[in-house]
């Protein structure tokens, strides 16, 4: 009986000490705060929600209030006190949630008794990132946004005493284990407009490239505007678990653009370009394998250069390290009409064989003549 006693009182003891550690990690938001503008804490019970899927159980926002025509705008801001008792300060940031993306970047810093710890340019549609900073002996910490528009999120603020190990909030970076098919298995955390996602189970479920058709991809338009170009942009968050990225790219078949049609498709990692095409209507689709080791940030972006242009990329594939892509024909339609092998040696075009592309800014109607009434027809 004596070392059973012996045993639940030791087991007593480091509940408590356990205990005693996880109380003695401090959330920034229960310090005071003060000079907040546009400020919203997030405790417990409530999610921040922030671009990449990412959640945070405890937090803060910065955004802006006033509109520049009824009153100057001002932008975010908060002053926590601290009174000299900490020594780290561990955070994730980035964009929340949000509809209103903007090309601008916004400018971001974070200061210790006014010492620069944190100088950032975040855009809109950036994944949130994970920071450590030293604070030791500072009396306040400052979240500021110096210039720009961004409704930033700032998730699991913790403070560390000089005794206590820091530990950044974890983003899952581990190796993917298997590939994942973009847009179905790993769907986008943003797109705009301009870019359908083509996808068994979503509203758009098929496209046609060079004859073609595919279940799953992206299909971006570029048309003509009076001002300006027309822009495509869908980003996916890739959480540096992959390794390679396949797919196929080429224009839409179609029925109304004309051969002159021409647009510029631009992949980024991070924000910086890792493929470029000059793409026209009469293009022949390939295949692409490129490097995505260490990418977070995917983008896909559309630029509309001459005339209207739609074009897709199809089966897009992550693949992690130590898989190898699979290679695809593109030059024969994936699957083949099975009443093409019963066509003679020698059949007319359009009424057997429709082609997968009509330009010249007619409707198809208007131009494809398949014999199948004697009353409908043309004369030369």
């Amino acid at each position: 009986m004596k070392y059973i006693t012996s045993g639940i009182i030791l087991a007593i003891s480091c509940l408590l000490v356990s205990g005693f550690t996880a109380e003695a990690v401090t959330p920034l938001t229960s310090c005071a705060h003060s000079d907040d503008v546009a400020y919203n804490a997030y405790v417990k019970g409530t999610k921040l929600k922030m671009m990449g899927d990412y959640t945070a159980a405890t937090g803060f926002s910065l955004g802006s209030v006033g509109e520049y025509l009824i009153a100057p705008q001002k932008i975010g801001k908060v002053t926590f006190k601290l009174g000299g008792k900490y020594n780290k300060l561990t955070f994730m940031m980035g964009p929340m949630v949000n509809t209103r993306v903007s090309s601008q970047p916004s400018i971001v810093t974070v200061r210790a008794d006014g010492k620069k710890l944190v100088d950032e340019k975040i855009y809109d549609f950036d994944i949130p990132r994970s920071f450590e900073v030293n604070v030791a002996g500072a009396q306040e910490v400052t979240f500021d946004i110096l210039s720009g528009e961004i409704y930033l999120g700032v998730g699991q603020p913790q403070l560390w005493t000089a005794g206590e190990t820091p530990r950044k909030p974890q983003l899952d970076q581990s190796a993917a284990k298997t590939k994942a098919l973009l847009v179905t298995d790993l769907p986008p955390y943003y797109t705009n407009s301009n870019v359908l996602l083509i996808s068994p189970t979503g509203k758009y479920k098929t496209m046609k490239i060079n004859g073609n058709k595919y279940h799953n991809g992206l299909a971006l338009n570029m048309k003509m505007q009076i001002s300006g170009g027309h822009f495509g942009s869908v980003m996916f968050n890739l959480n540096k678990r992959y390794d390679k990225l396949s797919f196929i790219v080429g224009p839409l078949d179609n029925n109304r653009n004309t051969a002159e049609g021409q647009g510029y498709l631009t992949i980024q990692g991070d924000g910086y370009t890792i493929y470029q095409k000059e793409i026209r209507q009469l293009d022949t689709a390939e295949q692409v394998v490129i490097d995505v080791e260490g990418v977070s940030r995917l983008s896909f972006h559309s630029d509309q250069s001459q005339w209207d242009i739609n074009a897709g990329f199809a089966e897009v594939t992550a693949w992690p390290k130590g898989m190898t892509p699979e290679s695809v024909d593109v030059s024969q339609p994936v699957a083949a009409d099975p009443k093409l092998a019963k066509l003679p040696d020698v059949c007319p075009l359009m009424s057997n064989i429709e082609p997968f592309a009509i330009l010249g800014g007619l409707d198809r109607d208007q131009m494809l003549f398949t014999g199948k009434s004697d009353y409908i027809g043309f004369s030369m």
